[in-house]
């Protein structure tokens, strides 16, 4: 059974473009173990949609981000949404709402949120900071969250 992997991020002239590098390091990983990998954005620049490319990374925009929008071009491009991820890296505030996280999560499709963000309960399978400071936070995470 192959994975799929689906990473949502944004970025332009307004927010940069470090949730876009972040992303394409951990895609570029996560293909080397016969994964497959997709990009959903509702703001991309031309150039790094072009990098997509380079890499054969398939794109879709999203116009309306919900959770069951998600779990449609999830269920579309996915043969098995079991063995989907959901990445997001952004700093949009709607995907700490509990009412997402669940949506995303009782669909059967795992969620990794990339975050800085400590304000917020977590229902996701994975949380991530990337930052030097996530060593001293503390998040509010269910038991099984990683």
């Amino acid at each position: 059974m192959q994975k799929h992997a689906f990473f949502y991020l944004n970025a332009d002239n307004k927010i940069g473009s470090g949730h876009f590098w972040r992303c394409l390091n951990i895609a570029n990983e996560l293909s080397k173990f016969d994964t497959s990998i997709s990009f959903l954005y509702s703001s991309l620049t031309d150039a790094l949609l072009q990098k997509l490319n380079q890499h054969n990374y398939s794109s879709s925009l999203l116009t309306d981000i919900t959770a069951k929008n998600f779990n449609d071009v999830i269920t579309a491009k996915s043969r098995d949404k079991n063995s989907a991820l959901l990445i997001i890296d952004s700093d949009n505030t709607c995907f700490y709402e509990k009412e997402f996280q669940l949506g995303i999560f009782n669909t059967g499709i795992r969620l990794m949120i990339i975050t800085v963000n400590a304000d917020f309960h977590y229902y996701a399978h994975i949380l991530l900071n990337q930052n030097i400071i996530a060593y001293y936070q503390n998040y509010s995470t269910e038991a099984y969250t990683r």
